[in-house]
């Protein structure tokens, strides 16, 4: 389901049209957001920005959630940046399918979407 038309209404919130005023002035900006409207907002900001933007979450599990919600918040733009689920110490290799949705993570951010520049959903675990 596509839910991205709804974000042109949820914009002119009047709490959001002031943050997306000190976004413009260059300022720093720190919301307090319900487990419930994270998705929402970090798609409302994306939206705004158009260029690419990274969400970071505290767990994998966190991680996959807000990929989803966000996929239908933003029109297919929003990629989960998987950890690799190894040590990097260890000798086995990273399963096949976590590296290539690593690449594609990082092709869409070369390379932008089909709906603009994308929304990278990762958890801290797999960006350290």
């Amino acid at each position: 389901m596509d839910l991205s038309p709804a974000l042109s209404l949820l914009e002119a919130v009047q709490p959001l049209t002031e943050v997306y005023a000190h976004l413009d002035a260059g300022e720093r900006v720190t919301l307090g957001t319900p487990d419930a409207g994270k998705a929402v907002t970090a798609a409302l900001l994306w939206r705004r920005t158009r260029k690419p933007t990274l969400l970071i979450v505290a767990r994998e599990t966190d991680a996959q959630s807000y990929a989803e919600q966000l996929a239908a918040w933003t029109g297919g733009a929003a990629f989960l940046y998987p950890s690799h689920g190894t040590m990097p110490y260890q000798r086995e290799a990273p399963n096949r399918e976590v590296v290539a949705d690593r690449l594609r993570t990082l092709a869409a951010i070369a390379g932008g979407t089909p709906v603009g520049a994308p929304l990278i959903v990762a958890s801290a675990g797999a960006v350290a």
